[in-house]
Parts: structure tokens; C-alpha cells; sequence
């Protein structure tokens, strides 16, 4: 039989009181500010990744903090607690960026993105910081899409390296023929 929901392990408790005391010592003194202000304060981000918010379910090996979706779940409920744009933007990071890489990306995939996109992740956040305040339509065009660019990368990178293995597969395969000399 499963542990219910309600009961939480003693790493989960201590991480969710880590991401509570967060959003309450470092975005609830923000969030005032920021809804006059109508923009997300970006010095939180850089934050978030020192928390490890930004790869909670990467395992450390590959640079994230080693925890499991449902310490994402928690995440996210405690910074709501708060202000909904913060949570929302760890709940992106983490389920429409990492989640996908981890479940369907190679090994060498792996190595090669998730340490990056615990930190790289900051890029593309900013950059809807930076827009939601000018034009909200824009912003959450580029909320629902942007997550998805580095998954399409990464299926068609693999894919081309495919059809390149087996294009020199088949080049390798090939006999040299026989020269033919013309003459004029």
C-alpha cells in the first residue's frame, strides 16, 4: 500500500518548509511592489535557481537539486501561498521543460542539457519578465510556446544526427568504382 498524499516524508516536510520560509522571507516582500509595478521582479529568479527551484526533479549528477515531481508540486503550492507569476514560474520550468527532457531524452541528451537548463532556464524567464509588463497577450503566447522550443531542438538534433549516421553507414558500405579514363 502507498503512502497517501496527506503524509509526507521527513525530506519532503523539510522541503517544503525550506520553499515556505522562501516565499516568505524573499517574495512576499516583493509582491506588493510587483503588482504596483504590474512586473515580475527578476532578482528572484537567480534565486530560485540557488534554491534549486529551477531543476527540482534533476537528479544532482545532472546539476538539479535530486528531488521528485511531487517536491515540484509542493514547490509550486508553497510559492502560491504568495504570489500565483512566482509559482508559476517554477512550475513551468519543471514540468513543461525538465519533465519532458527526463522522460524522453537519451542519457547523452541528458548530460548534455538538464545541468544547463537549471541555470540557462533564467534566459527565457527574464525575457517574459520583461514583456509580460508591456503586453500580456504576448507574454502568455510566449508562456505556452517557449517551453516547448528546447524539446523541438533536441527531436530534431537527434533526428538529423540519426539520418547522418546512417547516410555515412551507407557511404561507407559503397564500393569505389572502377576508374574509367576518357580520352579526347
Amino acid at each position: 500500500m502507498s503512502t497517501p498524499l496527506t503524509c509526507l516524508s521527513d525530506d519532503e516536510v523539510m522541503f517544503r518548509d525550506a520553499v515556505r520560509q522562501f516565499a516568505a522571507s524573499e517574495v512576499l516582500p516583493k509582491v506588493a511592489a510587483m503588482e504596483r509595478a504590474a512586473a515580475f521582479d527578476r532578482s528572484l529568479i537567480p534565486q530560485f535557481a540557488e534554491l534549486g527551484l529551477m531543476g527540482i526533479d534533476i537528479p544532482a549528477d545532472l546539476g538539479g537539486a535530486g528531488g521528485t515531481f511531487f517536491m515540484s508540486v509542493l514547490a509550486v503550492e508553497e510559492l502560491s501561498r504568495v504570489d500565483a507569476s512566482t509559482a508559476i514560474l517554477v512550475d513551468v520550468q519543471n514540468t513543461l521543460v525538465n519533465a519532458p527532457l527526463l522522460a524522453w531524452g537519451s542519457d547523452d541528451v541528458k548530460r548534455r542539457y538538464l545541468p544547463q537548463l537549471a541555470l540557462v532556464a533564467l534566459i527565457p524567464l527574464a525575457i517574459l519578465a520583461f514583456v509580460f509588463p508591456q503586453d500580456w497577450i504576448s507574454a502568455l503566447v510566449l508562456l505556452l510556446s517557449a517551453p516547448l522550443i528546447p524539446l523541438f531542438m533536441v527531436l530534431v538534433g537527434d533526428g538529423a544526427e540519426r539520418l547522418n549516421q546512417r547516410q555515412w553507414q551507407k557511404l561507407a558500405r559503397m564500393r569505389p568504382a572502377p576508374a574509367a579514363i576518357f580520352c579526347m
